[in-house]
């Protein structure tokens, strides 16, 4: 059974009602953003605002096998920046939630290059991932507070570092950035930082600097190297 990270799955945010509200069923075609690294894949489910979509759920995959894994491997030399996104076979999304009875250990997708619903290029019908790990579990609603800065989430692969926008009410919107490298945040696979530079604006751009706050306190520098994805029209309302 795969290790779940629990520290983004108990945030605040997951009062009772809400740990109850994630173990009901969300069966659907879960849509997924792709990021392919030689060291390891992400997976981003896209959310929306309403049911079976309403969860935030970044996975830790690896292919499934070896079949699945040359293909895979096809694409980790390519460019970094290039879009991929995933339309898996129907499942329910709750499985992928801390403590359910029915874990979601593998599934199967086709893959594209590009968005898959706007005009993207499958690439292959059918690939296969093991879900290694849940790196995070967040039902989302439209009426969710909002603070005044944005919250953003990191993760690392390796020395590679990228950061989700943690989403809150509407309207809000869902982006991913890979940052520069340099000093580990820690021993983790995520870490989350709070943007100190640009309060009440909508994104990050190419270029930004950040400053990254590890466990012990000290600050790591770094800076947004490309935007992966960016939407706004799914989480407007």
């Amino acid at each position: 059974m795969r290790a779940i990270h629990r520290l983004l799955c108990t945030l605040p945010l997951l009062l009772s009602a809400d740990l109850a509200l994630a173990q009901d069923v969300r069966q659907g075609t879960h849509g997924m953003l792709l990021i392919v690294n030689p060291q390891g894949l992400i997976a981003s489910h896209l959310p929306m605002y309403h049911q079976p979509h309403d969860v935030q759920a970044v996975l830790a995959l690896s292919p499934a096998s070896r079949a699945d894994k040359d293909f895979i491997d096809t694409l980790s030399a390519s460019t970094p920046e290039i879009l991929y996104t995933i339309s898996p076979e129907p499942f329910d999304l709750s499985r992928l939630s801390p403590g359910a009875s029915d874990e979601l250990e593998e599934f199967c997708a086709a893959l594209f290059l590009g968005h898959f619903e706007r005009g993207g290029r499958q690439l292959s019908e059918r690939v296969c991932f093991s879900v290694d790990d849940t790196l995070l579990f967040r039902p989302i609603a439209a009426n969710m507070a909002k603070e005044d800065k944005a919250h953003w989430l990191v993760f690392e692969i390796g020395a590679d570092r990228y950061a989700a926008h943690e989403i809150a009410g509407a309207p809000d919107f869902d982006q991913w950035m890979r940052l520069t490298g340099g000093r580990k945040l820690d021993a983790g696979r995520f870490r989350s930082m709070r943007d100190n530079t640009i309060v009440g604006s909508d994104k990050l751009e190419r270029g930004t600097k950040l400053n990254l706050i590890r466990d012990d306190g000290d600050k790591v520098e770094s800076r947004v190297e490309a935007v992966l994805y960016r939407e706004t029209s799914d989480l407007a309302k």
